[in-house]
């Protein structure tokens, strides 16, 4: 069975609540807290890189998953994976395997590892299918999963990168399809070869020096970063040395799309 994943935005105590009362009556409480915390504000899966799932079939809810900043590690690029539940009419059909692929590919290129706690042997070894590991670092967790480089990791080492005119090490980071800005001629390259021909062009002309400032998540998920661009021609004399801002479609862990803005 092929359930509809959907992200939650907005109160979901109306929606869950059939799965509140079954999940109370199998002795679990965890989906209670989710609406309590989300009514009261402690918790709405909206800090970045945050998110709530729920599974549908038809017009029942019949499961739900969660991702959070993990507030027992202290470091903002783990994550913890939060509040699986499926209806028990709907296990063993995929549905849980559903909400945790989401939740897996939601966290790549946000955090750099996921934390989870279990007891119950079913879900463990669901989790173990993604490649979660059992741990014994401590008490808050019982499985861990290292899921890449965080999104402004990842962009420091893009720009440190392109610093050093280490093409083929940008290249690495980015979607083999990348929508990249010609901001030298205009327009827009496509793709690995068009970027290191645009590159190749560019550097011939004028020496380009970036350095990343500051780093935000946006409402649809890309990643603002205000930059500061000094760019000089080849005998050294300066051009221009200004703040731009950076916009970021990250896919899978790689750069998909970047687009350029005046500084804010």
């Amino acid at each position: 069975m092929r359930a509809a994943i959907e992200r939650v935005i907005d109160a979901p105590a109306e929606r869950l609540g059939p799965l509140l009362t079954e999940s109370e009556r199998q002795g679990f409480r965890f989906v209670r807290r989710l609406v309590e915390e989300w009514e009261s504000g402690a918790n709405r899966f909206d800090r970045p890189g945050e998110v709530l799932f729920v599974a549908r079939v038809g017009d029942e809810v019949v499961g739900v998953c969660g991702l959070n900043v993990d507030p027992h590690a202290g470091d903002p690029a783990i994550g913890r994976v939060r509040h699986l539940y499926v209806r028990v009419s709907h296990r063993r059909s995929g549905i849980g395997e559903q909400l945790v692929a989401d939740v897996v590919e939601a966290a790549r290129g946000r955090f750099a590892r996921l934390h989870l706690r279990t007891t119950n042997l079913t879900a463990a070894r669901l989790y173990e299918r993604f490649g979660f590991r059992r741990t014994g670092e401590g008490r808050d967790r019982t499985h861990v999963l290292d899921v890449g480089t965080p999104a402004a990791a990842l962009l420091e080492q893009t720009y440190a990168a392109f610093n050093a005119r280490d093409v083929d090490a940008v290249l690495a980071l980015m979607h083999a399809d990348v929508d990249w800005p010609n901001g030298l001629e205009g327009g827009r390259v496509h793709g690995h070869r068009a970027v290191r021909e645009y590159w190749t062009r560019q550097w011939g002309s004028i020496d380009p020096h970036v350095e990343p400032r500051a780093f935000t998540t946006e409402a649809d998920g890309r990643i603002a970063v205000d930059v500061r661009q000094v760019v000089r021609d080849r005998a050294g004399a300066l051009l221009k040395d200004e703040m731009v801002q950076h916009v970021y479609r990250i896919e899978g862990g790689l750069i998909r799309s970047m687009e350029i803005r005046p500084a804010p």
